[in-house]
């Protein structure tokens, strides 16, 4: 199974830039890729080994056990059981691929960008609790059988930096999405910010307003001169993409904030031809000068001086 790299980030999709940001996180920690391919079973999004010697200790990694068995559930892709029972079945065989491996060392972890009410809803029913962990309402903890569960909700997850690499993936539609792009501003963390663009353009487009991003760095004293204007034309650049849909959405919206631009902002960036296209020869000729005029028509008799009419 190839890597997530560089290259599959070319395509917005959530999986492997969750794969990319977790694995370069837990690196960093001192943890330990283990094997996620197993017969006869699905794969893993991955499985993170603990060495004795790691501390996690103010990491987003905390309460990991030894050997951790990760599933991924992006906000379009909800947690069920039948994914639940994957994740069960890989957690399992780790433990007896493991020699003399304890099975409170192993930790089945599902990573979910919200809250997977109705798999927590089915879970009670059939008499399995799912309780959050004391100072951490985004941890549910449960016991099925001998395994141990940690569910994790993006969503819920508090805006620290430790966290910044799931809060990725925060549904785009809730208040904590807003601000933690927003955060990511104001913490000139571009790299972050890249992998966000790249997979919900529409929704980084629209985070804000240009003006009231830079305003409110400024007011906090977040902001240089260099980072404004990396600031100015990042959200400059995300709304022109938009604007497509926009004014075919919403014309309105285009031509007021058209009007709001003085007539050579408006035209900057158009070539001449697109700037006099839809005129009559009239309107074209409109605004010059008597002496433009007379240098203009003494341009084109020069040009067309001896060549037929038609």
């Amino acid at each position: 199974m190839a890597d997530a790299s560089e290259e599959n980030l070319k395509a917005p999709r959530p999986d492997p830039v969750f794969k990319l940001l977790t694995r370069q996180e837990a690196e960093r920690h001192g943890l330990q890729l283990g094997e996620t391919e197993v017969q006869y079973s699905t794969l893993a999004d991955l499985v993170l080994l603990v060495p004795p010697e790691a501390s996690l200790q103010n990491t987003m990694f905390d309460f990991f056990r030894p050997v951790n068995v990760l599933e991924f559930k992006s906000q379009g892709d909800q947690l069920d059981l039948k994914e639940y029972i994957r994740n069960q079945i890989r957690t399992d065989i780790q433990f007896l691929r493991g020699k003399e491996l304890e099975y409170r060392n192993v930790l089945n972890v599902i990573v979910s960008s919200r809250r997977p009410k109705s798999f927590l809803e089915y879970a009670s029913q059939v008499g399995v609790a799912f309780t959050p962990e004391i100072g951490k309402p985004w941890l549910l903890r449960g016991q099925v059988g001998f395994q141990a569960v940690a569910i994790v909700i993006c969503s819920e997850l508090p805006l620290e930096e430790r966290y910044y690499q799931w809060l990725v993936f925060a549904p785009t539609d809730t208040l904590k999405w807003r601000n933690y792009v927003i955060a990511l501003f104001r913490k000139q963390n571009q790299e972050l910010l890249r992998y966000i663009k790249t997979m919900r353009p529409k929704e980084y487009s629209m985070i804000n307003s240009e003006a009231e991003i830079v305003e409110l760095l400024k007011a906090e004293g977040f902001i240089t001169a260099e980072y404004e204007a990396w600031v100015e034309q990042e959200l400059m650049e995300a709304t022109r993409r938009t604007w497509p849909r926009i004014s075919k959405q919403h014309p309105e919206v285009i031509n007021e904030l058209l009007s709001q631009l003085p007539p050579e902002e408006r035209l900057a960036g158009l070539d001449p031809e697109q700037r006099l296209a839809g005129l009559d020869p009239e309107q074209r000729l409109a605004g010059l000068d008597p002496e433009e005029e007379k240098e203009l028509y003494r341009k084109l008799s020069e040009k067309f001086k001896g060549e037929s009419p038609n």
